[in-house]
């Protein structure tokens, strides 16, 4: 790492390197990686608060990806917690709120909170229409978590209206990561349905 071990710039390497890590089945060392990643910022004489966030967001993803939502969502309020930048005073503007709603959606779907992730998931929809150019990845998300949190509901109509939605928008989206496509298979009951057909890579 060329900016030394402690440097900004090694801190978002090193992050990076962590995903990889735990994604590739070495989770201790992944998060031991990612933790390290985070002390470094925090040390800092002025942190990146959205640095930061973006550290905790990738926590929090691995933790709903080992089960753990309770300590996703620790992780998540943490970052409902930072301070503004003062050069961005408006750091969760839309695109930003839309993800950490999406990620606290798929927490609380984690947890099996369907009421709450209903809440949540119909609350960050909103956002992500608010948006003139919204992250096609998480719009695509939160399609898919809405439909499964209504498929727990025993909402047959709405979950199959939800998920023909989610479908045809994750139908178009290169490369969906492998959560997309954990919930995507939840859904294979609702897929029956005049729902179109696709191919995904896992990636």
């Amino acid at each position: 790492m060329a900016y030394g071990a402690e440097h900004y710039e090694t801190a978002v390497e090193r992050s990076n390197y962590a995903v990889a890590l735990a994604l590739s089945g070495k989770q201790q060392e992944g998060e031991a990686e990612l933790l390290h990643a985070m002390a470094s910022q925090e040390k800092m004489p002025a942190p990146d608060f959205e640095i930061l966030a973006n550290f905790y967001q990738k926590f929090a993803q691995l933790k709903i990806a080992q089960g753990e939502a309770a300590l996703a969502l620790r992780w998540i309020d943490r970052i409902d917690q930072l301070p503004a930048n003062p050069a961005t005073p408006a750091t969760l503007d839309l695109p930003w709120e839309s993800e950490l709603g999406t990620l606290r959606t798929a927490a609380l779907v984690c947890a099996e909170r369907w009421l709450e992730a209903r809440a949540q998931g119909i609350a960050t929809d909103a956002i992500v229409r608010r948006d003139r150019n919204p992250d096609a990845a998480v719009r695509v998300e939160v399609s898919l978590l809405r439909a499964v949190v209504s498929s727990h509901l025993d909402d047959a109509a709405t979950t199959q209206q939800l998920t023909r939605v989610a479908v045809a928008e994750l139908a178009v989206l290169p490369h969906p990561p492998a959560r997309f496509l954990g919930l995507a298979q939840a859904l294979k009951p609702q897929m029956q349905d005049s729902t179109p057909s696709f191919q995904l890579q896992r990636r």
